[in-house]
């Protein structure tokens, strides 16, 4: 699931075969046990089983970890099943990039 200035973008895959993920960084596998709960986010979740619950929700009612803080939605998790999860998200992937490409003068 992917929630960004465009709103929710959920893929669901079935049948025989394999799927691509990517994602910004390293991408880490976590098992949740059944009823095991999971807070990442929202940014960070690159994909999981159809078997975990999910919702979404802000992570502070408080405006000013809002404003300041940087971080508004998050994705509760809950198991069983397998999540994928990056260890990093596209703007700051972005900038470190951006150091090493060519400047105009």
């Amino acid at each position: 699931g992917l929630i960004g200035g465009s709103g929710l973008l959920w893929l669901n895959f079935k049948g025989k075969g394999g799927v691509w993920v990517s994602g910004f960084g390293a991408l880490h596998k976590i098992v949740l046990k059944e009823g095991e709960r999971l807070t990442v986010d929202n940014y960070h979740l690159v994909c999981a089983s159809s078997t975990v619950g999910w919702s979404v929700r802000t992570f502070s009612s408080n405006i000013k970890s809002f404003l300041f803080g940087g971080e508004f939605l998050v994705m509760d998790l809950v198991g069983p099943g397998e999540v994928l999860l990056s260890t990093r998200t596209l703007p700051p992937f972005a900038q470190m990039v951006a150091r090493f490409l060519p400047t105009k003068n």
